[in-house]
């Protein structure tokens, strides 16, 4: 205004600038230039949350899962089964109210209500165990950007590992304590045998992450040597 105080445009007219610079081709053209400024979310990263980790975890938990089932009796074919008999009026893998009819599995094995319903909960158990466990491994694999994920750097900071007993804790809350067993339906009988399972993915999160970093070396090896700046190396 004349006595030089900046006056702000009416409301209206401040929504219409916001969603008109939304829509101009000058608003995502800098959005998406190359900048010196670290990026935190990029495609590397969301390919390996989602398609790389993503994909072995799942295969992970998806074993631990089978293994227990299996361990009490129900192969993946009675697994098909019985989900399909959730419901009225066989009630599988249901204690109470409902209670399951018998179900003979494939081996000959009888399982009544009561075995149903434990199978179910230490197969649902070694999930929540296993996510856990393969995430402990994945916290380490992911420290480092340039460098193989194994080093002395991994004992370097003490909070991570009072997240990783943190971890632990509620994890064996929703497992091993009966009180939460029932709303997580989760079972306190699941043998730490298959504890294994996790851990041995975990290794194998490990072991990806090196190959991984081995093979981008390989293929863009300037990447992983940026020029450091101030320093100009001239041919003499």
């Amino acid at each position: 205004n004349p006595e030089g105080e900046e006056v702000r445009p009416p409301l209206f007219r401040r929504v219409y600038n916001t969603f008109h610079e939304l829509f101009s081709a000058g608003y995502w053209k800098e959005k998406f230039e190359k900048s010196d400024d670290e990026v935190l979310v990029d495609l590397p990263l969301l390919s390996w949350a989602y398609l790389e980790i993503g994909i072995i975890e799942a295969i992970g938990n998806l074993t631990s899962y089978f293994v227990v089932l299996w361990y009490n009796g129900i192969t993946p074919y009675d697994a098909v089964i019985m989900q399909r008999g959730a419901g009225y009026p066989t009630f599988y893998f249901s204690d109470g109210p409902n209670y399951a009819q018998d179900y003979l599995t494939a081996t000959g094995k009888i399982l009544n209500s009561a075995a149903q319903k434990q199978a179910l909960g230490q197969a649902q158990s070694i999930v929540y165990w296993s996510i856990m466990v393969m995430q402990m491994f994945n916290m380490f694999a992911c420290k480092t950007r340039f460098s193989v994920p194994i080093g002395r750097y991994m004992f370097s900071n003490k909070f991570t590992f009072a997240g990783i007993l943190g971890g632990v804790s509620l994890g064996t809350l929703i497992v091993y304590c009966p009180p939460f067993n029932i709303p997580f339906g989760t079972d306190y009988r699941l043998l730490p045998l298959f504890w294994l399972i996790g851990f041995g993915f975990g290794l194998l999160i490990i072991a990806y992450a090196c190959l991984r970093i081995k093979i981008r070396q390989k293929l863009s090896p300037m990447s992983f040597n940026p020029d450091i700046h101030g320093l100009r190396m001239y041919p003499t």
